[in-house]
């Protein structure tokens, strides 16, 4: 947990969803400098006990992990990449992101529901809102898991991303 993976804007949109949808649940892995802000904004706001804690993961228990889970939420500020993310849609998971960076890369709006980053609160609430609308369609949440999967194999294996690169390296070849 660290102050660029913007936990606490997770905890806040939690809080917000909350209150339209009262048995939503929230799930944060990992630990870290930030852990201790985070833990009293959910004290702060009224959802700690809510949340479930699940602190440091072992990469093998991951995929476990996700599979237990309905939805997957990133709200990473400045991710180059999100690699997380990509674990997520593999596992078959609709997302709920914000629209910049890798994310924005990553997932579309067929795989996800982006959000556009604006202030804090307004960014939390609407973040809160997409939580609200995946827990409510039961369809929705198939359809972007399913889309995802599909992305992740369209163009995020090695298999994918070596017939990419031959493609790049041919047209260079052709042109030289």
């Amino acid at each position: 947990l660290e102050k660029i993976k913007a936990c606490s804007l997770a905890i806040e949109a939690f809080s917000h969803a909350v209150r339209a949808e009262p048995l939503v649940r929230l799930t944060i892995v990992g630990d870290g400098p930030d852990a201790a802000f985070v833990k009293e904004t959910a004290q702060r706001l009224g959802v700690f006990e809510r949340i479930h804690w699940g602190g440091r993961v072992a990469k093998a228990d991951i995929a476990r992990l996700l599979r237990e889970h309905d939805v997957f939420m990133f709200t990473s500020v400045r991710d180059t990449s999100g690699n997380v993310l990509l674990e997520g849609m593999a596992a078959g998971l609709p997302a709920i992101v914000l629209r910049q960076h890798g994310a924005a890369e990553i997932a579309t709006d067929e795989t996800a529901l982006r959000i556009v980053p604006t202030g804090f609160h307004e960014t939390a609430a609407a973040l809160g809102e997409a939580m609200v609308k995946l827990a409510r369609s039961p369809d929705l949440r198939s359809r972007l898991g399913n889309a995802g999967r599909a992305r992740i194999l369209d163009v995020y294996t090695w298999d994918r991303k070596g017939e990419q690169m031959d493609a790049i390296y041919q047209a260079a070849v052709r042109q030289g």
